[in-house]
């Protein structure tokens, strides 16, 4: 996932597109210096001002393999997916030895060699003191409940970082993002839906610990 993060964030910058990782990304960037391990997305945060700017570059990124997974009329979400081949020389000298038996197919599956790694774009509104996000954890933009109302201060200004040499954007605090987001457990490697469970209670999310 850390090409994919280095290749739509580089795209994003050299086209004026601001942004900020966040959700799953930015806890990455603060717990492990890195993207979460076996995490199968990049979640970037960006103004809805902006969303057809999002949409002209990643159609510049379909020759490269992107295609659009979903996109939605609220205009607040999108997803694209890559599939990043997982390549390395002993895996390959491996595979030649069993070549001949026909013991590949068998014994190597497709997700061995490939991975489908997704960018998840979320688009918010610029509301006084809060930007509003629809989409988040609920997936449900036609329920003003489950909107969820950013304090301004947490991501604004956008700072810029170098993580392990990728230039990205982060909020301007990320502890309290982080802490925001996902609770004051936010630094253990907890399972959701078995280890804790986000839902969104007054525009904010709430975290219920299930361990």
């Amino acid at each position: 996932n850390e090409a994919n993060l280095a290749k739509i964030s580089s795209t994003l910058i050299e086209n004026n597109i601001e942004f900020c990782v966040f959700f799953g990304t930015l806890l990455g960037v603060h717990r492990n210096d890195s993207v979460i391990p076996k995490d199968d997305d990049i979640d970037f945060l960006i103004h809805r001002d902006q969303f057809n700017d999002v949409i002209r570059v990643m159609e510049l990124l379909e020759s490269e393999g992107y295609s659009q997974t979903q996109y939605f009329k609220h205009r607040c979400f999108c997803q694209y997916k890559k599939k990043f081949w997982n390549f390395d020389w002993l895996f390959f000298r491996r595979v030649l030895r069993r070549i001949a038996s026909f013991l590949v197919s068998k014994r190597y599956k497709q997700d061995q060699l490939s991975q489908d790694s997704f960018v998840d774009f979320y688009f918010y509104e610029e509301k006084e003191d809060v930007l509003i996000e629809k989409w988040n954890f609920r997936g449900r933009p036609d329920d003003i409940e489950n909107h969820m109302h950013i304090p301004k201060n947490l991501i604004y200004p956008i700072q810029n970082l170098n993580l392990n040499g990728i230039d990205i954007k982060v909020p301007a605090s990320i502890l309290d993002t982080c802490v925001f987001l996902y609770g004051p457990r936010f630094m253990e490697p907890l399972r959701k839906y078995v280890d804790y469970r986000v839902t969104i209670k007054g525009n904010k999310p709430f975290v219920e610990y299930l361990t």
